[in-house]
């Protein structure tokens, strides 16, 4: 899959050059596309469930121990092998944070290592936000996104206490993605 650019106001050039335009129609309300030929068709057509269904993620750290955080996650299918997911897990009632880089179970294997940097970490006492990321590197999992926070120049492992403080019982975060699945 290429990269999809912004071309001209509501257009998107695809990586063969061609250009789609993204409208919504005046008299439905409903979203549509038109190609380069002027071929129209609803946006709904290339969506392949677009109702959220729900899954339940793992949520731990690379020791297992992690206890009591509640996980909850949901996905869309935007065509029949991209998903778009969100992941929130709230810490209120975690009881063990445990040692070592947390991480999460994506609802489908990824047919590629892939990084994710929609994440955020809010720290509710002292209003902090922390960037997240996660990256699943199929070498050592296809289905595990390990999750990091920005540091200065690079990524760093989140960890129960790094960032310093930021996961306690008043914490939550959120991360969100698109991929590819098998």
């Amino acid at each position: 899959m290429g990269n999809v650019t912004r071309s001209q106001q509501n257009n998107i050039t695809s990586p063969n050059g061609n250009s789609l335009a993204v409208f919504v129609e005046g008299t439905t309300g409903v979203m549509k596309v038109k190609d380069i030929m002027g071929n129209i068709q609803p946006l709904s057509d290339f969506i392949a469930s677009p109702e959220a269904q729900s899954f339940d993620p793992l949520f731990t750290d690379a020791s297992g121990t992690t206890s009591g955080a509640v996980a909850t996650g949901s996905y869309t299918m935007i065509s029949p092998k991209i998903c778009f997911f969100r992941v929130y897990v709230d810490f209120a009632s975690c009881t063990n944070f445990g040692t070592g880089q947390y991480q999460i179970s994506l609802p489908f294997p990824s047919i590629e290592t892939m990084r994710q940097a929609g994440g955020t970490l809010h720290q509710t006492t002292g209003n902090s936000l922390y960037h997240i990321a996660g990256i699943t590197d199929i070498v050592t999992s296809n289905t595990m996104h390990k999750l990091f926070y920005s540091g200065s120049t690079t990524d760093l492992n989140w960890k129960f206490n790094t960032p310093v403080g930021a996961t306690t019982i008043t914490s939550h975060f959120d991360i969100t993605g698109v991929y590819e699945i098998v």
